[in-house]
């Protein structure tokens, strides 16, 4: 098993439990993401409210500087860790990680890459006033996906079809890596997750279904970025059977039971809420069903206040 070898920055705070909770976690997955992260700091500085939010960068066994990158990022922002891999375990084992480590009231990860435009943010986050998970998505009606090559967008509908059939998901757009939880969901589904490969968010997403978590997904607009480190036939094939796997491994009953040990309890009268397109975490979903209807896992903290728009000198 890969031990996380965790490393702070100097104006870090101390241990998870020591730490009083924000209002944001964001989630940084990485491998091998040296030159992108100058950008990244960038959009960090334009995005977010580093006084409310807090940074966990995840160094998923890069062979390059990424590490060493992340740890002078770190150093700049009040509120960061950078926790580092020994060895690189995947994906989901980076963001597994990454919410571990993860105390705000809302939760979310994403690319280093900064493939989906974070103008999308605020959107992510404020969908969460009325469900448990919120997922972006380019299968929907005001959704973009830019500069991918056929091959690749071929991988994507064609695990999110398996996603779907397969690992029953219930969203059309499993694979983006753009999501976000409320913090007491998000601790929940990775503690019951395993899967370390790119399969991870159809697991994550399987198991929000099982529980009965409210999912709803969010258009994003989504650029292709050069340098990525998804391998579209050798990851596809691994994903197939991580997800044969899973489907296996996580039955509802046996999930709930895991559940249970982690403080999670079955909310009575279930009503999932409509997403755009109507396409949400159940197949019993309708229009018009109210959005507020369910338990409401939020920790009180306010939606907004760990995002701002870009400010005026970056908008020029």
């Amino acid at each position: 098993m890969t031990t996380p070898d965790r490393h702070l920055a100097d104006t870090a705070p101390g241990p998870s439990s020591d730490r009083p909770g924000l209002p944001l976690s964001v989630v940084v997955p990485m491998f091998n993401e040296a030159a992108s992260l100058p950008a990244l700091a960038e959009a960090i500085r334009r995005w977010f409210d580093p006084a409310t939010t807090q940074f966990v960068f995840v160094d998923d066994g890069s062979t390059d500087t990424t590490a060493e990158v992340a740890d002078g990022i770190a150093a700049g922002l009040p509120h960061a860790v950078v926790v580092r891999l020994a060895l690189n375990a995947g994906k989901g084992a980076a963001v597994r990680a990454g919410v571990a480590e993860a105390t705000g009231a809302l939760v979310m990860f994403m690319d280093a890459d900064l493939a989906v435009d974070l103008g999308c943010l605020d959107e992510l986050l404020s969908a969460l006033d009325g469900v448990d998970v919120a997922i972006g998505s380019r299968s929907l009606d005001g959704a973009s996906a830019v500069g991918s090559t056929p091959l690749r967008v071929l991988m994507g509908r064609t695990f999110s079809l398996i996603g779907r059939v397969v690992g029953r998901t219930g969203v059309r757009d499993s694979q983006c890596g753009f999501k976000s939880f409320r913090s007491e969901a998000a601790t929940i589904l990775f503690g019951l997750s395993r899967v370390d490969g790119f399969a991870f968010d159809a697991e994550v997403l399987r198991l929000a279904r099982q529980l009965d978590f409210r999912v709803v997904e969010i258009p994003v607009v989504w650029v292709a970025q050069p340098g990525s480190n998804v391998r579209p036939v050798r990851d596809s094939t691994r994903a197939l059977f991580d997800t044969l796997v899973m489907r296996v491994r996580t039955g509802r009953r046996h999930t709930r039971r895991r559940a249970t040990e982690l403080g999670w309890a079955p909310r009575p009268h279930t009503r999932p809420s409509p997403g755009p397109g109507d396409v949400v975490d159940s197949d019993l979903a309708r229009p018009g069903v109210d959005p507020g209807v369910g338990r409401d896992v939020s920790a009180g903290a306010p939606l907004r206040s760990p995002v701002r728009g870009p400010s005026p000198s970056a908008q020029g």
